[in-house]
């Protein structure tokens, strides 16, 4: 199991962490992030993918990880997104934030991102 673990209350701040059903307790992945939240198993590449920001707090990165390998960067966004699924065949929902809004954006295989959103304040 995977989820992210924010050390401090009310922080964005967080790290990847993993826990084994046959032990107790959990251990870090990733390093903490100033910024790490949406977090999903991607099942055909067996990695965990998140989105966060190692430096930059007004943008966030798509990232992949695994038990064994630091992580790797797979996109670099140009707002704040949060992933929030990802379909057994690759498709992806992000929702992306500004501050005058929220939108929720699904992208399927190769076609043009729709834009989901409902009056400008759409949340997963």
């Amino acid at each position: 199991m995977a989820f992210i673990h924010h050390p401090e209350a009310l922080s964005v701040a967080g790290e990847v962490r993993i826990a084994s059903t046959s032990t107790a307790g959990s251990r870090p992945i990733t390093d903490v992030f100033p910024q790490c939240f949406g977090l999903d198993w991607h099942t055909q590449k067996d990695e965990i993918w998140f989105t966060a920001s190692p430096e930059n707090l007004l943008a966030t990165s798509l990232w992949s990880v695994t038990a064994s390998r630091k992580p790797k960067l797979i996109h670099a966004l140009p707002d704040v997104f949060i992933l929030n699924d990802i379909a057994p065949d690759g498709k992806r929902i992000a929702m992306t934030s500004r501050r005058d809004q929220t939108r929720l954006v699904v992208r399927s295989g190769t076609n043009t991102p729709k834009d989901l959103s409902w009056f400008d304040w759409t949340f997963v």
